[in-house]
């Protein structure tokens, strides 16, 4: 396993949960309210609490601009900001998306592995990121991630052989032109793919984020605590 585990930015949940299990945000019900994305193509994914730092009505306008190619998506996330949910619920309806775009509610253990599994690449709009663990925990399965130049996420996915690519957050102009790039070419989607993979090797483990911390609470070099 690499670093920090990512997958809280998709388990926190404010609102209620129902007996059979779906999630209710005012009189809209994440889960259970949409059917699973349906349609051939690749598969996106994005994984993150559902407000407006993470820029997912960014994302929902860009495939809204790509919607002549084959794709479905998947956003995995708590709502953090119920109006922000309501909004970005109605957008999805607007533009035609209900059928491709699944909310599919906090996931966590066996059902988040299954979402990641079935992805062929990772899109994280966010506006703000302190580090972008959602990116690593990407490539650690060696899935390319579609993201941000916000701080932290080009530290995440890294300069060497880049297993993806950066847009200016808040662009969706910018994310759909990335977004069609990408359906357009598939010898681009397996150049990705294959670097994702290389970085996944390259990904630190547990022990060594332990090591770091460790030396930074006791004012240590990593080297004298191997000792």
């Amino acid at each position: 396993m690499t670093g920090p585990d990512a997958t809280s930015s998709g388990t926190t949940d404010p609102s209620a949960t129902s007996a059979t299990g779906t999630t209710e945000i005012g009189s809209t019900r994440l889960g259970s309210a949409r059917p699973s994305a349906i349609g051939t193509g690749p598969v996106l994914l994005c994984v993150a609490a559902i407000g407006p730092h993470k820029g997912q009505d960014v994302l929902v306008e860009a495939l809204g601009r790509v919607a002549d190619h084959d794709w479905t998506c998947t956003l995995v996330g708590a709502p953090v900001d119920v109006d922000y949910f309501a909004e970005l619920s109605t957008k999805i309806d607007v533009l035609g998306l209900g059928q491709r775009i699944h909310l599919a509610g906090p996931q966590r253990g066996a059902a988040l592995d299954g979402y990641y599994n079935a992805a062929d690449l990772l899109v994280h709009p966010t506006r703000g990121e302190t580090y972008g663990m959602v990116a690593v925990e990407a490539l650690a399965r060696g899935i390319p991630v579609l993201g941000t130049t916000a701080k932290g996420l080009p530290e995440a996915i890294g300069t060497a052989a880049p297993p993806g690519w950066l847009v200016p957050p808040g662009d969706p102009a910018a994310l759909a032109d990335a977004l069609r790039r990408w359906l357009n070419d598939p010898d681009l989607r397996t150049r990705l793919r294959a670097a994702a993979l290389t970085r996944r090797a390259a990904l630190t483990g547990w022990d060594v984020t332990a090591r770091r911390v460790a030396a930074a609470l006791t004012n240590t070099g990593p080297d004298q605590l191997r000792r």
